[in-house]
């Protein structure tokens, strides 16, 4: 895209949009003189989309420029377990959380009885 003196996207120019080759990298030809922002739109396979838009700006002398741009490897965290795993692991807790308040109401009746007797 192409930016105008005010910092928007000029609407006078259509954005082109370029694939990169095996090689990962982009040629842009016949620019005129002013200010573009190169965004990414699609990501290599594996990698995280670039976060923001690089700009660079083409002047009467500056007309060959050499852009870098380094895509993060994605992270992806290993299948741990199914949706099976985890209706076992929550009615297995819901039941322990019970079988507590239970005992715990038995050991409370128990320790009122002892306490009567004591008494």
């Amino acid at each position: 895209e192409r930016i105008n003196e005010s910092g928007n996207v000029d609407n006078t120019l259509e954005a082109v949009e370029l694939t990169t080759g095996e090689d990962g990298k982009v040629l842009f030809e016949k620019l005129e003189v002013g200010k573009y922002r190169v965004t990414e739109v699609k990501a290599p396979s594996g990698y995280e989309l670039l976060g923001k838009s690089i700009e660079v700006e083409i002047t009467g002398e500056k007309r060959d420029i050499k852009l870098t741009a380094e895509n993060e490897l994605k992270l992806i965290l290993p299948l741990t377990g199914n949706k099976n795993n985890s209706i076992v692991i929550a009615v297995v807790g819901i039941t322990i959380i019970i079988l507590a308040i239970i005992l715990n109401k038995k050991y409370n009746y128990i320790h009122k009885i002892l306490n009567k007797i004591n008494t």
